[in-house]
C-alpha cells in the first residue's frame, strides 16, 4: 500500500491531467465526480468505484455539483496483477455505500511499523480488495469453463512475465483455446485484452524495479524480457509518456 486519502472538490473544480504510474482505487462518498481515462470520460456518483492502472492518463475534475471521495494507492510488483486478478476492471462500478471505515481503517494501518504490523497491514489491504471486488458482477466471470482458462493464463503470465518469448499465440495454445476465441474469452472475464494485461503486468514490473534499483536500463530491459533498452524506452514513452532515465529523475 503506497498511500490513502480524503479530498472533497467543490463545483467547477479540475485537476491537470497526469499519468499514474501505480494503481489508483477511488470510490464517491458524496456528490458526483467525474474522471478521465485515457481520453474517456466516465462519472462516478456516490457509492461507485473507479480504478487506474499505471500508465493511465488521468484527470479528476466537477461539474456542478461538489464531490467527496476516498482513495488508495499501491505500487510495487503484484499491485497491478492484484487487481487485475481479483477483476476490478477499468471502468466504473457499483461498489455501495458504507466503504468510509474500511478506507479510513486502511489509513490507520499504513503507519504502522514493524514486521508483523507490516504482515496484518498487508493481510488487510488483500481483504479489503477482495471485499470490493466481490461487487463487481459480470455474467462471464460466473462461467466456471471459461473463467478457469483465463485464471490459467494469468497464472502462465505471472510465471512468465521476464520470458521474451510469450505471447497471446503462446498463451491461447498453452490453455487449449485457439487464439481468438482466447482472446475474447479473456476480454470477457477481465475487461482487457490478453496483450493488454500483460503489458500491464511488465509495466508495473518495470516501474517497481526502476524505482527499487540503480542497475542500468539495459540491465533492467533484459530482466524484464524485452531485449534491448531501446525496445523498453519505447515502451516506456507509449505507456507513461516518460524514458526510463526521466521516470527516474521525477521519483
Amino acid at each position: 500500500m503506497r498511500s490513502v486519502g480524503h479530498a472533497r472538490f467543490g463545483p467547477s473544480r479540475s485537476e491537470p491531467t497526469r499519468v499514474v504510474t501505480f494503481v489508483h482505487l477511488l470510490w464517491t462518498e458524496c456528490g458526483t465526480g467525474y474522471l478521465e481515462q485515457d481520453g474517456r470520460e466516465h462519472r462516478l456518483r456516490a457509492g461507485e468505484a473507479f480504478c487506474y492502472r499505471p500508465g493511465m492518463r488521468h484527470r479528476l475534475f466537477t461539474r456542478e455539483d461538489a464531490w467527496e471521495y476516498r482513495w488508495l494507492t499501491l505500487d510495487g510488483p503484484c499491485a497491478t496483477g492484484l487487481v487485475l486478478g481479483l477483476g476490478i476492471p477499468d471502468a466504473p462500478f457499483d461498489a455501495g455505500p458504507g466503504w468510509a471505515d474500511s478506507f479510513r481503517a486502511q489509513g490507520k494501518a499504513l503507519h504502522r511499523v514493524g514486521p508483523r504490523e507490516q504482515v496484518e497491514t498487508t493481510a488487510g489491504v488483500y481483504a479489503f480488495l477482495v471485499s470490493l471486488a466481490g461487487r463487481v458482477t459480470s455474467p462471464a466471470q460466473r462461467t466456471d469453463e471459461k473463467a478457469g482458462a483465463v485464471a490459467r493464463a494469468k497464472a502462465l503470465m505471472a510465471e512468465r512475465l521476464n520470458d521474451p518469448s510469450i505471447g497471446v499465440r503462446q498463451i491461447a495454445a498453452a490453455v487449449g483455446l485457439e487464439r481468438t476465441l482466447f482472446s475474447r474469452v479473456f476480454r470477457q472475464v477481465t475487461g482487457t485484452t490478453p496483450k493488454g494485461y500483460l503489458d500491464d503486468l511488465r509495466l508495473q514490473a518495470v516501474l517497481t524495479r526502476l524505482r527499487s534499483s540503480s542497475e542500468t536500463v539495459e540491465a533492467t530491459a533484459r530482466w524484464a524480457g524485452f531485449g534491448s533498452a531501446n525496445y523498453l524506452a519505447k515502451f516506456l514513452r507509449r505507456k507513461i509518456g516518460l524514458s526510463p532515465s526521466a521516470f527516474r529523475s521525477s521519483l
